[in-house]
């Protein structure tokens, strides 16, 4: 059977971490995968052309919240003119899935991660049996969802799961030149890749934490990390396929383990070589671990400011984060030598004008190399911006 998976996009981007997770699974259960990516500013009427023209059995959306709206006026121009089985997954149909049942253009719904549910619909298309809910799999019987929404059903063990796909993306060296990466201020030829998963922080404004409930994640048991010589021979397959200038890991949380990072300094540098960027909690950004990340080649260390008053960290966004942690962690990394970036968050709830330039205060003090921030009321932007 052919997957036709779709995802949405902006700014543009060909490239989707759940696509590159998932194309692998179908392809390895016997079905052929493929991509199309959807640019929010894209008209619907010839992306619904493109899709019927593929004929697909099976029309796969990963959507966020932000996206659903869009995704769902597409399925419905789709729904009249297709046999194509639609299953809808992603995050907003994990944490919203009575909201993505309400239109009946949707047959299924993937709740969690995708790939043992995914591959359990491709079972029951492939015997022609009737769809059937059970485990991360919610389907329609009729003109309703049939029983109670069901739970996750994860792959207990990252390292079990199969490599990402990136061909399915096409020239993912034309792609790198162009930029798929999320750190830093400038697109450059990084390639995204996973090392662990799970976050142990529960910050507010973090699908991590809602997905990590959902998952299993949240148990440390279950928060895991893959080997450093299994994640190091895909990373060596990568270089020698795509020749990447270096690796934006995409994990939640970077691995915390202090045994793993101490082999992983030791392996990366003599195995891949090339340098990385990782995204790190600020209390976990100890001396000792951010020594490391410099010993293996970090290029860029970036981490959650989100606001200036301590206060509103806490209350607000549920980030127990001293301005004199900030700032260690920040003076560390500058004086081992480790580029740094910072995510911050404006128009939050109960914010003042005064707790907004205590942010830019705060930001001064900090002195990332660059900065992203987001807004919280009306729009979801992000920007990012070098500092001068």
């Amino acid at each position: 059977m052919k997957v036709v998976f779709v995802f949405f996009t902006a700014p543009p981007s060909p490239f989707s971490s759940s696509v590159a997770a998932l194309a692998p699974v179908v392809r390895a259960a016997g079905h052929e995968p493929e991509a199309r990516m959807v640019e929010r500013t894209e008209a619907i009427e010839p992306v619904v052309r493109d899709l019927l023209a593929r004929d697909a059995d099976v029309i796969a959306v990963s959507s966020m919240t932000r996206d659903w709206p869009g995704a769902r006026a597409l399925l419905e121009r789709l729904a009249p003119h297709t046999k194509a089985i639609r299953v809808v997954g992603g995050y907003h149909a994990s944490l919203a899935p009575r909201d993505v049942a309400a239109s009946a253009a949707v047959d299924a719904i993937v709740i969690g991660e995708g790939e043992r549910p995914l591959v359990r619909l491709l079972e029951q298309l492939g015997a022609g049996a009737p769809l059937q809910s059970g485990p991360g799999l919610w389907v329609r019987k009729g003109d309703r969802f049939d029983g109670a929404i069901p739970g996750a059903d994860s792959e207990p063990d990252i390292a079990d799961l199969p490599w990402w796909d990136y061909d399915l993306f096409g020239d993912m060296r034309a792609h790198l030149d162009r930029g798929v990466n999320t750190f830093g201020p400038i697109a450059d030829r990084y390639l995204p890749v996973r090392a662990s998963r799970g976050c142990p922080y529960s910050c507010a404004y973090c699908s991590a934490p809602a997905w990590g409930k959902l998952g299993g994640f949240a148990e440390k048991e279950r928060r895991n990390r893959r080997p450093v010589d299994h994640l190091c021979a895909e990373l060596e397959s990568l270089v020698a396929a795509y020749d990447p200038e270096g690796f934006e890991f995409w994990d939640e949380h970077f691995p915390l383990d202090l045994e793993w990072l101490r082999e992983f300094a030791r392996t990366y540098p003599a195995r891949v070589g090339r340098p990385f960027k990782v995204e790190m909690h600020p209390r976990a950004a100890t001396r000792e671990r951010l020594e490391l990340l410099a010993e293996a080649g970090i290029a860029l260390f970036h981490c959650g400011v989100e606001a200036g008053d301590a206060e509103l960290r806490r209350t607000v966004l549920n980030r127990r984060t001293t301005d004199e942690l900030l700032q260690r962690v920040f003076e560390d990394c500058r004086d081992l030598g480790i580029p740094t970036s910072a995510s911050l968050m404006t128009t939050l709830p109960k914010e003042s004008r005064a707790m907004a330039h205590s942010t830019v205060g705060l930001l001064r003090k900090l002195k990332p190399d660059s900065f992203m921030w987001s807004t919280t009321r009306r729009c979801r932007a992000r920007c990012w911006a070098k500092q001068p």
